[in-house]
């Protein structure tokens, strides 16, 4: 009986252990699987390293191009107007504005100098107010009449 009782408390007690490692073995596990991540991440961690590098320079040269784009802004304006400012378009818009004064002038003389009502339908009449004057190149657009 001694025996017999000796033999259940070393079973019991590889029982217990039996518990135990089972209970170690789960926590080995996740650490296990923690361990697998982060050993990957370490080995992913000179090709990241390298990508950021290039990804630094990159930046460094796309700034530098920024700053000397930057740097040739006034000159690229000044050009840019004095073009303009010797170009057909603003010389034919100046003489235009000039021109523009004196009809504006012509049509308040016309005003001032008392048209009466039949003299101003006999003008509409004849749609005088669409034709350009002297001082005007082109016709009138309908939308401004």
């Amino acid at each position: 009986m001694a025996a017999k009782k000796k033999d259940e408390e070393e079973l019991n007690d590889l029982r217990g252990k039996i518990g135990k490692l089972k209970a170690a073995m789960d926590e080995i596990n996740p650490l296990r699987f923690q361990l697998d991540e982060k050993s990957k991440a370490a080995n992913r961690l000179p090709l990241v390293q390298k990508e950021l590098d290039d990804a630094k320079g990159t930046i460094g040269l796309l700034e530098e191009k920024v700053q000397k784009m930057k740097a040739g802004n006034p000159g690229i304006r000044q050009r840019a107007v004095s073009r303009y400012l010797s170009s057909t378009d603003f010389l034919e818009r100046l003489q235009d504005r000039y021109d523009g004064g004196w009809t504006a002038a012509q049509r308040c003389v016309v005003q001032v100098t008392g048209w009466t009502k039949p003299d101003w339908e006999a003008a509409f009449i004849e749609r005088a107010h669409e034709h350009a004057t002297g001082f005007e190149k082109q016709k009138f657009v309908e939308g401004y009449l």
